[in-house]
């Protein structure tokens, strides 16, 4: 069986950088995207609101330019296909599984927060038999956040549900995220059917700071076909970015589907 090395590339980023970092760190992105042959990307803090919506326009003019199709959704999750590997486009969002707060985009900083779901975004590989690829991006609450609306599990479980529906028959699905939960410490899905790559490959790199853990790039458990080839983070030496998360780098391997026999 042919096998399909994809290639998926993670960014939180942060709603309250100016103006010309957001035009910055866009174009960084899918610059790399592009340079390293990225089939998705996914990432966080693309708001929109009336003050402030330039990192979700930003995001939007760079995969035009760098040939992506993007679900760039109002909440802030965001989700960008590479045109060369897909076609056959689709895009969605499933929520809210918990609903914003007043303030949110204004007052971070005393727990207000935008609606929380999953964006996502899907298309048929050109070159490859592999089903459809939904790809999802999601935003966990923080702490102080969890404080004024409660736990992340209502996200969770609406996380699941939607892997579950996209990822039915001969489907892949993968979802990026800022969980804001320690990923080496435990399972940021409490059991769900998805696995970090982190997690799969015993393998946790810090994706902010020199020792926090949470963000993950992840798959679907009972994607049969899906397999973690590489994981890497790139810190701000490496790879340097006005937002305060470093760039994730996820590579796996998809077994295409098999081909029915004629009778």
């Amino acid at each position: 069986m042919t096998k399909a090395l994809v290639r998926i590339q993670h960014t939180s980023m942060q709603f309250s950088d100016s103006v010309a970092q957001h035009k910055s760190d866009a174009k960084k992105v899918f610059d790399r995207a592009v340079e390293k042959d990225v089939w998705a990307m996914t990432g966080t803090e693309a708001g929109v609101n009336k003050r402030n919506h330039d990192l979700h326009d930003a995001l939007v003019a760079e995969a035009k330019s760098h040939g992506f199709f993007i679900q760039a959704h109002p909440t802030g999750e965001w989700v960008a296909l590479n045109r060369k590997h897909l076609t056959n486009f689709k895009k969605g969002f499933e929520g809210p599984f918990i609903q914003g707060t007043a303030g949110s985009g204004r007052d971070a900083s005393e727990g207000a927060h935008a609606p929380r779901g999953v964006a996502w975004a899907s298309g048929t590989a050109k070159s490859f038999r592999l089903g459809r690829l939904t790809f999802g991006s999601a935003h966990y609450l923080t702490n102080r956040s969890e404080a004024v609306s409660g736990s992340n599990q209502p996200l969770i479980n609406g996380i699941a549900n939607w892997a579950r529906q996209a990822g039915k028959g001969a489907n892949v699905v993968f979802l990026g995220a800022d969980t804001n939960t320690n990923d080496k410490r435990g399972d940021v899905f409490n059991g769900k059917p998805l696995t970090s790559i982190s997690d799969e490959l015993k393998k946790w790199p810090p994706t902010l700071g020199t020792t926090t853990y949470i963000d993950v790039i992840a798959s679907y458990d009972h994607d049969g076909r899906v397999r973690a080839k590489s994981y890497n983070v790139y810190n701000d030496k490496q790879f340097p970015l006005a937002t305060d998360h470093y760039l994730l780098d996820a590579v796996y391997e998809i077994t295409e589907r098999a081909v029915a026999k004629k009778a």
